[in-house]
């Protein structure tokens, strides 16, 4: 959830492009509480409250989505030097 915060910071800014793939949308979502069951087969996961900054720009379900997509083409340790290239390319 802080890694989301940071990335929306982040990405109020003109200077920052952000390369990835989108996150998994819970900054929306607080105070998450846990309660197993009896037989401990099952563990409900529950929350307590959920923001309502922007109403038409939520994040629940979407994630922040990044400004240069990078798909399971190119795997995940390859995304820096492939991100070098494309802004030595630019």
């Amino acid at each position: 959830m802080a890694a989301e915060q940071f990335l929306l910071a982040a990405k109020q800014s003109y200077k920052v492009k952000l390369l990835g793939a989108p996150t998994r949308g819970v900054l929306d979502i607080s105070n998450m509480h846990q309660v197993d069951s009896p037989s401990k087969n099952l563990t409900l996961h529950y929350s307590l409250s959920k923001s309502l900054r922007i109403p038409e720009m939520t994040i629940d379900g979407k994630g922040i989505q990044p400004d240069f997509y990078l798909d399971s083409s190119i795997p995940a340790y390859q995304w820096v030097s492939y991100t070098r290239g494309m802004l030595e390319e630019m």
